[in-house]
């Protein structure tokens, strides 16, 4: 009875709340068994220090990749009907014996105009989804980490419609109708 009355007088002199206690326990932990690590074990307890904190990193940006990936992924689901669509009519026209300079034309604005609508529908739902991946992260006052988390997710997702767009520039410009 008395070790408590001890411990509470201790932790009010240094200003720790109760809740703080569990992290401030398992922080202690952590540190005495690394130091104990790095007495008995020297270098190669650091070397395999080294090794974990990649390891752990690597882990957490394969995880914001999958999240980026799975909202590249579900928006892209939005719109591959109209793509699919959008290439299919141009395809088609352009295995036609039967064209003409109006007939291009016309094709042109309607692969222009398609694909607007489908960067437009694209980018909403892409909106969308990262705005329920935002409220994910939580709604914590400005935190390096939030920053880091966000900024990665962003990374990933521009790297991802860059790497579609590479897919489909391709496609949109082999047809017929730019082909000269």
């Amino acid at each position: 009875m008395k070790m408590r009355v001890i411990i509470k007088w201790f932790l009010d002199k240094l200003g720790i709340k109760k809740e703080d206690v569990p992290r401030i326990l398992i922080a202690t932990a952590i540190t005495i068994c690394l130091l104990l690590g790095i007495y008995f074990l020297g270098s190669k307890f650091l070397l395999a220090m080294w090794i974990v904190n990649a390891l752990l990193l690597g882990i957490v940006l394969i995880v914001i990749w999958i999240i980026a990936g799975f909202a590249i992924f579900k928006s892209l689901s939005v719109i591959a009907a109209e793509l699919s669509l959008l290439v299919f009519l141009a395809q088609a026209y352009c295995e036609t014996h039967i064209r003409s300079v109006s007939g291009d034309d016309a094709l042109k604005t309607l692969i222009a105009i398609g694909i607007f609508y489908i960067i437009v529908a694209f980018l909403r739902s892409l909106i969308k989804e990262s705005k329920t991946r935002y409220k994910v992260i939580g709604k914590d006052e400005k935190s390096w980490k939030k920053t880091a988390t966000i900024t990665l997710y962003l990374i990933f997702t521009i790297l991802f419609i860059w790497d579609i767009s590479l897919i489909v520039y391709p496609i949109i410009n082999s047809l017929c109708v730019y082909q000269k």
